[in-house]
């Protein structure tokens, strides 16, 4: 659209980005492989636009999506999954890369956001802005749908929201601490 800000000008928005989640799914039910959903979020969002005002807020979001950009591959698809919330689809990614994609993302984040906050006119009083990243693949075995795995997604995005440390949260999987392995 013309009134969208800059930095969204290259995602596909909600519908678009189900569609080509959906055409991801098709190519791995024919050929096999993996696919991973990595959706990204300002951790406390509301009290970062309080605190800094919602141009500050925009400024870091637009970094948030420069972050999702410089990971990406050009077989990926960038896209909004809603307000606040940008995600990455990752063809040909499993579990582990996409896990360390996200801790990628997070480093590359908090470099933008703390030139950000010590912008001039930010404020003495700067609250550190950090993102949140939900992990979340498609099982080869059944046949997934595109609202389901934007909904492991979303759940995987609330439980980083909801951690105090690490902010990276992947759907359906156990954190290291508490699996039983064969050392164990």
């Amino acid at each position: 659209a013309g009134n969208a800000p800059d930095h969204l000008a290259h995602l596909l928005m909600a519908e678009m980005f189900t569609v080509q989640i959906q055409r991801e799914m098709l190519r791995l039910s024919r050929t096999g492989g993996e696919l991973a959903l990595v959706e990204a979020g300002l951790c406390d969002r509301e009290a970062l636009e309080t605190r800094l005002g919602q141009p500050t807020v925009q400024a870091l979001e637009a970094r948030l999506v420069d972050c999702l950009r410089q990971c990406r591959e050009e077989c990926d698809t960038l896209g909004c999954t809603g307000s606040g919330r940008y995600a990455l689809l990752l063809p040909g990614v499993g579990v582990l890369r996409a896990r360390l994609m996200a801790e990628q993302i997070q480093k590359i984040f908090s470099v933008h956001a703390a030139e950000i906050a010590a912008a001039p006119g930010t404020g003495k009083h700067a609250v550190k802005a950090i993102c949140a990243l939900g992990i979340a693949c498609a099982d080869q075995g059944g046949r997934p749908t595109p609202e389901a795995l934007l909904g492991k997604a979303t759940q995987a995005m609330s439980e980083a929201l909801a951690k105090k440390h690490g902010h990276i949260c992947v759907a359906g999987g156990a954190a290291l601490e508490s699996r039983n392995t064969l050392v164990q």
